[in-house]
């Protein structure tokens, strides 16, 4: 991960900020002599074979500890971090993607390491969409996250294949194109092959791969004709209708 020079100004204060942590905890025991300039590898103890001469394997680990903990605390550049609690999963997204989000967010804004798996297990029912939901609350007890994933993949993704599979209806004749608003960005996207629909939801074959997207957004595409441009020859096709 290379940082910008705004996030190394970041990274080194909660560095240093976990630095200090280790030395209050160190005064307990047979480290309690190690300052936090020693520990950072300030001059003159900024050689690496010198720091590893000096300090006892436990602590390199507390140091290589903290620096790792420090860098997922660091948000993405232009990107304002929503709350953990925030984060949701929508209906066409993966349940494995709400666990990526919710671990590095709460790993970013939660400084109590044991309260972090508790609020990622909870946060994971919570904020899970309506049908993982209903395959978690299927499960006998309280599924660990582990257990809760491998419930997920052990059913169709996205659920609504499952509506898709069993029924004749929602099989097409052929696949149409069809144009698509992408919900992020609001452009307007295609046309693609519509690949089946229902339920609610439109699967389309884009460039790069299937994809499941609310019907809303998904609209016929109808290719413009000449007769369809020239205004004279659509009176005269209505006068002839009538």
């Amino acid at each position: 991960m290379i940082l910008t020079d705004s996030q190394f100004i970041i990274w080194e204060a909660k560095w240093r900020r976990a630095l200090n942590e280790l030395r209050d905890k160190y005064q307990r025991g047979a480290n309690a002599g190690l300052t936090v300039a020693q520990l950072a590898g300030d001059p003159p103890l900024d050689n690496p074979a010198h720091q590893a001469r000096l300090f006892p394997r436990e602590v390199l680990t507390d140091i290589k500890n903290a620096a790792r903990k420090a860098m997922v605390k660091i948000p993405s550049t232009g990107v304002t971090e929503s709350s953990y609690t925030d984060i949701k999963q929508g209906p066409s997204k993966s349940f494995t993607s709400l666990i990526d989000r919710l671990t590095q967010a709460v790993d970013r804004q939660v400084s109590d390491e044991g309260v972090k798996p508790h609020l990622i297990w909870c946060l994971a029912f919570a904020n899970a969409n309506p049908e993982c939901k209903r395959i978690i609350s299927a499960k006998s007890g309280q599924p660990s996250v582990a257990e809760m994933i491998r419930g997920m993949q052990q059913e169709p993704t996205p659920p609504i294949v499952r509506h898709f599979s069993n029924s004749t209806i929602a099989k097409l004749k052929e696949n149409p194109l069809v144009l698509v608003r992408n919900p992020e960005t609001g452009q307007i996207e295609g046309p693609f092959k519509l690949i089946t629909w229902g339920k609610g939801y439109a699967c389309v074959s884009t460039a790069v791969k299937s994809k499941w997207l609310v019907a809303r957004h998904v609209k016929l595409y109808r290719v413009q004709t000449q007769a369809d441009a020239d205004p004279k020859t659509r009176e005269k096709e209505v006068s002839t209708q009538k």
